[in-house]
């Protein structure tokens, strides 16, 4: 009997869903239907960054940091590395990585202590550099 019941509510879910929720799965037919964005009315993007938690990630930590940096966005984007005491030089790879590409100024690596201390400091980093507010 309960499972005939659960049976019955979880075939009225699918039913409501299907019929009078208008097809909402198909979001990428939706997203289409208005006009693209094109930034602020000012013209302006806001400004972005990337955090990057890493231990020992020299090997591929280049690739990282220049597929970021190469994004085509075109507001401020700042990388930030994490850098969980790794052992292998994975900060010094990431700046020259950064350095390579001319982006210096922009990527920055920050090293741990301990997880939320590390990404709370990037953050407010950069809001010191930008001179945005919030908590």
């Amino acid at each position: 009997m309960a499972n005939d019941l659960i049976a019955s509510m979880v075939l009225a879910i699918w039913l409501y869903l299907l019929a009078a929720r208008g097809g909402f799965w198909l979001a990428d037919q939706r997203d289409d239907d208005g006009p693209a964005w094109s930034g602020a009315a000012d013209g302006s993007w806001p400004a972005v960054a990337a955090i990057i938690p890493a231990r020992d990630e020299a090997a591929c930590v280049a690739e990282t940091i220049a597929s970021l940096i190469r994004q085509n966005y075109p507001g401020l984007l700042h990388v930030i590395l994490v850098d969980d005491q790794s052992r292998d030089g994975t900060a010094l790879v990431a700046r020259d990585a950064a350095a390579a590409l001319g982006a210096a100024t922009n990527a920055h690596c920050v090293a741990n202590d301990g997880g939320k201390a590390a990404i709370g400091a990037s953050i407010k980093r950069l809001r010191r550099r930008s001179g945005a507010r919030g908590g």
